[in-house]
């Protein structure tokens, strides 16, 4: 669809320049200054065949630097799809996995050390890493539940230390990370399709 529009520009640019060089040489006949006619013997005329071969120049020009454009946007949208793509797939386990943590905990308060720290691992092994290509709203999404895991672990440290189980600390940190993993799963769901449609 770009493409397109970018060509159908060009096109009328070209056109455009086409109707001046072709008014321009019409009044030079038209007014009788022969003088610089563009095609008379006389060694000050125009030259048209310079101005054409300059033309076509800047048109070879513009469409080959379009070309390279449009292969480099590609590469990025398939960068930030496959990025997209992994969180669709493991975004949605990792958030059920994370819920069932939780009750887990609510169930057996005493084993809130060793349940979190597993828990903690895990969801740091499965969260994708975005790419410089992601759009940067996902970025930030997963730039907050970094911080969200990091908070999480100081929880976790803190009863380590102090030998006390804060298991409400534990159980609302986790539900506030799994609520974000949804978060990021549907935004991500949504830029893949957008991804999708412009790599048609």
């Amino acid at each position: 669809m770009k493409t397109m529009k970018t060509t159908k520009a060009a096109i009328i640019a070209l056109g455009l320049h086409i109707l001046f060089i072709s008014g321009w040489i019409g009044g030079f006949y038209f007014t009788g200054c022969n003088q610089y006619s563009p095609f008379g013997n006389n060694i000050f005329r125009i030259q048209w065949e310079v101005i054409l071969a300059g033309y076509a120049a800047i048109v070879g020009g513009f469409f080959a630097l379009q070309s390279a454009m449009y292969a480099t946007k590609r590469a990025e949208l398939r960068a930030a799809q496959r990025y997209c793509w992994k969180c669709t797939i493991n975004l949605p386990y990792l958030a059920d996995y994370i819920e069932d943590i939780a009750k887990s905990i609510i169930e057996e308060p005493e084993s809130v050390s060793e349940i979190s720290t597993d828990a903690a691992k895990f969801i740091e092994e499965q969260l994708p890493e975005p790419n410089d290509n992601v759009p940067h709203e996902l970025i930030k999404v997963h730039d907050s539940l970094v911080k969200l895991i990091y908070t999480f672990k100081e929880i976790l440290s803190l009863s380590k230390e102090s030998g006390i189980d804060h298991v409400q600390e534990a159980v609302g940190s986790l539900k506030e990370i799994a609520e974000i993993i949804r978060l990021l799963q549907n935004k991500s769901d949504h830029w893949e399709n957008i991804c999708n449609r412009e790599l048609l």
